[in-house]
């Protein structure tokens, strides 16, 4: 995709996907503007598991996002909106 488009990873994600369907807070990346929308996951002693902070996009799993960025994608997924 970057190399017939000429744009990185993030961008199109962001131009193809996040933006389209609304979604302000997600990213390939990790954002500082996102810091005080983590929630951290916890052991069963809970003790917060460590969040990975990417800081280069990957395509198998560096996207960061909100329940509610998640739920405007799946409903546009599921009513084929956007």
């Amino acid at each position: 995709m970057e190399q017939v488009s000429g744009k990185d990873y993030e961008t199109l994600s962001q131009e193809r996907g996040f933006k389209l369907f609304g979604m302000t807070s997600t990213s390939q990346v990790c954002q500082s503007s996102f810091d005080n929308l983590i929630c951290y996951g916890h052991t069963a002693e809970g003790v917060p598991y460590e969040l990975m902070k990417w800081n280069e996009p990957s395509a198998g799993g560096s996207m960061s996002t909100t329940c509610s960025d998640f739920t405007k994608f799946c409903k546009a997924f599921i009513t084929g909106e956007g």
